[in-house]
């Protein structure tokens, strides 16, 4: 004769099994965009320099509006 049905501990079993599943799949996505692309080109230094100092702000102008970003460029 079969035990009742265990809703409870099925759900449970359920979650476990998606989360570890979740976790796998964001350890090799994060794996794979640890390193360079595929297609993506070798840069020299000068132009690593650049990307560096573009992600923490260096160099960028910034404008309150639209409309003082076109002033500025003529348009």
């Amino acid at each position: 004769m079969r035990p009742p049905f265990d809703r409870q501990v099925d759900d449970d079993l359920t979650d476990e099994v998606i989360h570890l599943f979740q976790l796998k799949a964001k350890a090799a996505v994060n794996e794979r965009l640890a390193g360079p692309l595929p297609d993506e080109p070798e840069f020299n230094e000068e132009t690593k320099q650049v990307l560096r100092d573009a992600r923490e702000g260096k160099g960028l102008v910034r404008y309150d509006a639209w409309d003082d970003l076109f002033a500025d460029l003529g348009m």
